[in-house]
């Protein structure tokens, strides 16, 4: 795909990359003849655009292959054959980008294919939504409708009013749709740029603030986010008061409403624009609408001060600037970042310097710079939003314990799962590009767990040594594996840990095998000369043996382990049940041995 996508680029853009000298040597014909072949493959361009492969979960073998070769490097033959740029699937992407800021320079000629490109990317994203409603964060759809939106900001300064006018309804409803936040603030992006730029598009928005009341909740606060900051980009003085003028009267209606959450959004809305208006010096208009002030105390009129507080320093509403980030960073690196997008999808700005056409030399013409000229989101966090989702606004009181454990936004300090490109195996469609690497195994600690016969100990042992990485575990018997108990407990993890089965009676002649392979035998056993867990340093080649649950490990297995560990205890119950006991020995080699590194 890389190979293909660099020929037709350079093609398609022509001398759109050099310097401007050199239009008047491209005949209209020429020009009309890479239009006329770009259009021929928009279908080309759009798979480019939201490209990356669709792994399954029986490809495991083969990524683990993929990924020790190429972790070789020169000291394969492959490697050097085969360039490591030509291998990047998010180069591909990158590639379509700078053919399609190439173009910018000229834009009169190109217009009618960015218009179709824009229309085919929208089409896109509303299959994908009649496809698939509701999905995870970082499934593929999530995925998908986000690379989508990517290659929407990048041509949409060359959208015209026309166009523009047909499609904001769209988007509008697209905000009403059930989407993950990145792809809300990339949609709400789209709105904001087209509003600041076509004003007769902005009555779209007060009618959808007047009439959007049956729609999701979620779109309330959207539709107040981005009345916030079109207020902020308007340069005009006049016509910033003006626009504040309408925008109080329309927002105040939400801050009395019983859904806490638009309540909160509403009047964070209103305190914003009460703020800057008043740095402003728009005294009329702050006297015109004074009967707000009382209701923007937040300590008076909030009960929840936490949560105020965390939406005040929540980056997307008080560090983002629409037009001043609009940038290849910012699209690409930071809003992924800051809306908890797996790090496989963030592309760096040096891919798109790397990848042809290489036009990033040339400031003078680019409407969409590569590098964010401002610090600020480099220096903030991700935080999430969520709004109760599949519930349409009814104007009715919610249950009280419903408002204050689904309905409170979440951001900071919250409960967040680890995002890995294993979290995504539930959804059908998975999507693993670029993140193969991260199957290696790179701790070698062999677990040996062939006398435990209670498949509730086993289920969950299999679950944490797939956490930690364990090279290998060792069960007395396969038939464990297709135990229902046991998989209950290792929740799918099975299918992504080596195991081996290793009968109790064959453990004797298995642990002096595993020795001369250099491997460092422990038992967690509690003997006369065992050793305390916060003392004992893990080799590298460590074998982990555990015992039974009733048992513990035979004598004569005892004697031929190199040492035995122990944890310390403060309780009077004189043992932990196995499986903590394993998980716990487990997470100290990996502390030692992998974290560290």
């Amino acid at each position: 795909a890389n190979v293909l996508l660099r020929h037709c680029c350079r093609y398609w853009a022509g001398d759109c990359s050099r310097d401007t000298q050199t239009d008047t040597a491209e005949t209209a014909l020429t020009s009309a003849v890479r239009i006329s072949s770009a259009t021929a493959h928009i279908g080309l361009i759009l798979e480019a655009a939201t490209f990356g492969p669709h792994f399954k979960r029986n490809l495991r073998t083969e990524l683990d292959t993929i990924a020790y070769v190429k972790q070789l490097g020169n000291k394969c033959s492959v490697n050097e054959a085969y360039r490591g740029d030509e291998r990047d699937d998010k180069q591909v992407r990158a590639c379509i980008v700078n053919f399609l800021v190439s173009v910018s320079r000229h834009q009169e000629q190109w217009t009618p294919f960015i218009e179709l490109l824009f229309t085919r990317l929208v089409e896109k994203d509303q299959e994908m939504t009649q496809k698939v409603q509701r999905y995870h964060l970082n499934a593929f759809p999530h995925r998908y409708k986000n690379r989508v939106w990517q290659m929407v900001l990048v041509i949409l300064p060359h959208v015209s009013e026309t166009l523009a006018a047909q499609y904001v309804d769209h988007l509008l409803n697209t905000l009403a749709a059930e989407n993950q936040i990145s792809v809300r603030y990339m949609v709400e992006w789209c709105l904001l740029l087209l509003m600041h730029k076509y004003p007769s598009l902005r009555q779209n928005l007060w009618d959808a603030l007047r009439h959007d009341s049956d729609k999701r909740i979620g779109i309330m606060a959207s539709l107040m986010e981005i009345t916030a900051h079109l207020g902020l980009l308007l340069e005009d003085k006049q016509e910033q008061e003006a626009f504040f003028d309408q925008a109080f009267p329309a927002v105040m209606p939400w801050a009395l409403v019983p859904h806490f959450a638009v309540r909160v959004f509403a009047l964070s809305a209103l305190q914003w624009m009460w703020r800057y208006c008043k740095d402003q010096g728009f005294t009329g208009l702050l006297q015109r609408h004074a009967l707000l002030r009382p209701c923007l105390d937040a300590e008076e009129n909030i009960t929840a001060g936490k949560v105020w507080k965390k939406l005040t320093g929540n980056w997307y509403i008080y560090n983002f600037r629409p037009r001043q980030d609009y940038s290849i960073e910012t699209i690409f690196r930071s809003l992924p970042y800051l809306s908890g997008v797996t790090d496989a999808e963030w592309i760096s700005p040096n891919l798109f310097l790397q990848s042809p056409p290489l036009i990033w030399q040339d400031e003078e013409f680019r409407h969409l710079p590569l590098w964010n000229p401002r610090d600020d989101l480099r220096k903030c966090v991700y935080s999430l939003w969520k709004f109760k989702g599949p519930g349409a606004w009814t104007g009715q009181d919610e249950n009280k314990q419903e408002e204050s454990q689904a309905e409170l936004p979440a951001e900071g300090n919250v409960q967040k799962k680890i995002i890995t490109w294993r979290h995504t195996l539930e959804e059908p469609h998975l999507n693993m590009a670029d993140m193969h690497i991260k199957v290696v195994r790179k701790g070698h600690l062999v677990v040996v767990a062939s006398l435990i016969d209670k498949p509730t100990n086993l289920g969950g042992l299999c679950r944490t040594c797939e956490i930690f990485g364990v090279a290998t575990l060792v069960l007395g018997n396969m038939k464990y594996v297709e135990d229902k108990t046991f998989q209950q407990l290792s929740v799918s993890s099975q299918g992504w840990v080596n195991i081996q089965e290793v009968r109790p009676g064959e453990l004797p002649e298995y642990v002096e095998e595993m020795r001369r392979q250099g491997h460092y035998l422990i038992g967690v056993e509690q003997t006369a000369d065992s050793r305390s867990l916060t003392e004992f340093t893990f080799p590298e080649k460590s074998l982990l043996l555990l015992g039974n649950e009733k048992e513990g490990i035979p004598v004569e297995l005892i004697h031929q382990l190199d040492v035995c560990v122990e944890i310390p205890q403060q309780g009077i119950v004189r043992s932990l049940n196995v499986h903590v006991s394993g998980a716990l020995l487990i997470w100290e080699y990996t502390r030692q041995q992998i974290i560290k590194d």
